[in-house]
């Protein structure tokens, strides 16, 4: 089973995009900022499989979250940004992702995302 780390402050759409995950056989870890989510990320490094975080969190923001597991990674762990926020055409190059996903959103586009990045699903 793959696994995800959730980075997510606002607690329904976490659970939202928590329970959306296992419904598809994903293992979520969630963290409430960016800074549970960093800690979680040392933790259960070796077995994340991609990382999905917002931008806008307390305590740690997404892009310093992101900074953080690029120097940190031995591999190249995917990454999806979310915001409630347009955050221009060069998001991806802007802070070292491979997708960005803009609220409210689709769970199809999450989806699809997910299976991007790590796997389809069944």
């Amino acid at each position: 089973m793959k696994t995800i780390l959730l980075a997510e402050d606002n607690e329904p759409i976490r659970r939202i995009v928590q329970r959306s995950l296992s419904r598809i056989h994903r293992q979520v870890i969630p963290a409430a900022d960016g800074w549970e989510a960093w800690q979680e990320y040392i933790l259960h490094r070796d077995r994340i499989d991609l990382v999905i975080t917002d931008h806008d969190m307390p305590r740690m923001n997404g892009a310093q979250l992101i900074q953080e597991i690029r120097k940190d990674e031995l591999k190249r762990t995917p990454i999806i940004l979310m915001s409630a926020h347009d955050l221009g055409d060069n998001v991806r190059e802007l802070y070292n992702v491979q997708d960005f996903l803009l609220k409210p959103f689709n769970i199809n586009k999450l989806y699809e995302l997910v299976n991007a990045h790590i796997g389809g699903y069944h």
